[in-house]
């Protein structure tokens, strides 16, 4: 009776113990993943936001970068749970913090200038879900308030991260002798929210009757945020200053990435 007494009260100490230390094991936890995660990672700095590596494993072009200078974005600009849903008429969006990524488009700017392509924006900065022309490929199927609906509470949640600054080009042909050169930068973001979105809109569209073939939800998808695009001065009137998309074959992947963009 007394040995079982005796182990009892070794079994309660222990357990206190335990108790009073469960914040020094947690914390010790806590160090020691940091210390692996540096390892695997080779000690670069991970974004907080970045919970599940959503940028790692870059698969940059060769040669990258190909574009000099420092470019930062601020990380306030992940802060689009702080901004209401924008629903529009025939497209998606996730609405970002425009302040957030303006310094970011003075900098390209800046060096596109210097190349000779002044740039100009939109006054607005966001993450296309769902495209005009995806929309229109769904109809009759899909309406716009249903799009709506399945996003008003979850897009503007949506996490993401940024990849590099990409930069896309289009010659257009203007005659025998002269092209004008279309330029759009961009950050190509990884954005798998909003391709869990897109999946469940391409399972609704199919469910409803839709040709699978006239939507795909991820892979001829490439999120990124628009920063800038040639400035109407400098299309010498040969075409209207405007963004490109995948319809001209303009692919925002991660091959069109030209140089790093830092977290500040």
């Amino acid at each position: 009776m007394a040995s079982s007494s005796v182990l009892v009260c070794v079994l309660l100490a222990l357990a206190l113990a335990a108790v009073a230390n469960a914040s020094f094991t947690d914390s010790l936890f806590n160090t020691t993943k940091q210390v692996v995660d540096g390892v695997l990672n080779k000690g670069e700095k991970q974004d907080p936001r970045d919970v599940n590596d959503i940028c790692h494993d870059v698969n940059y072009p060769p040669g990258f970068p190909r574009v000099p200078g420092q470019f930062s974005i601020s990380s306030t600009v992940f802060n689009s749970s702080q901004i209401a849903f924008s629903p529009k008429p025939n497209y998606v969006q996730q609405t970002l913090d425009f302040s957030a990524v303006l310094p970011l488009f003075n900098a390209v700017n800046t060096y596109s200038t210097a190349q000779g392509v002044p740039l100009q924006n939109r006054g607005e900065s966001h993450i296309t879900v769902i495209t005009p022309p995806e929309f229109a490929n769904m109809q009759p199927y899909i309406t716009i308030d249903q799009l709506n609906s399945l996003a008003a509470d979850t897009i503007q949640k949506s996490e993401f991260c940024i990849v590099c600054l990409g930069r896309d080009t289009l010659n257009l042909p203007v005659g025998a002798a002269t092209q004008a050169l279309d330029t759009v930068y961009n950050a190509v973001v990884r954005a798998p929210d909003i391709v869990a979105y897109r999946q469940k809109v391409q399972d609704m569209f199919i469910s409803a009757g839709g040709d699978g073939s006239h939507f795909d939800a991820s892979h001829a998808f490439g999120p990124h945020i628009t920063l800038g695009f040639t400035a109407a001065s400098a299309t010498k009137g040969l075409f209207a200053p405007t963004d490109l998309f995948i319809e001209q074959d303009i692919f925002k992947f991660e091959q069109s990435c030209v140089a790093p963009i830092t977290l500040t």
